[in-house]
């Protein structure tokens, strides 16, 4: 695993990092504490790269599932969220060209 890039808040505190871990996968962290969380989850969500963001979304919605508005998010890359019928988080993300994951890709 390798570094690709930090998330930095207003205050310039790292609260998060993205870890390459090689091809086209990354882990990302972020601070927390899970005692602090309603599930008491250990993970907030996991994330799927997908092509096309926005006919992802619709096609799941055309199946009932539901999926929030794809917004950009602070990494520049698309986002949109669901839940699965646990209710745990999955995040839809389909980078750009100037997605900070494109650092760790080249």
């Amino acid at each position: 695993m390798s570094p690709a890039f930090d998330f930095i808040n207003d205050k310039n505190e790292r609260f998060g990092i993205y870890l390459h871990i090689g091809g086209r996968s990354f882990i990302e962290l972020f601070k927390g504490n899970p005692e602090q969380s309603e599930q008491k989850q250990s993970y907030k969500h996991f994330c799927l790269e997908v092509d096309d963001i926005q006919s992802t979304a619709s096609e799941l919605r055309k199946r009932g599932v539901d999926v929030s508005e794809v917004k950009m998010g602070s990494d520049n890359s698309w986002q949109a969220w669901l839940s699965d019928p646990d209710g745990n988080r999955i995040e839809l993300h389909q980078y750009t060209p100037e997605s900070k994951q494109n650092v760790g890709l080249r």
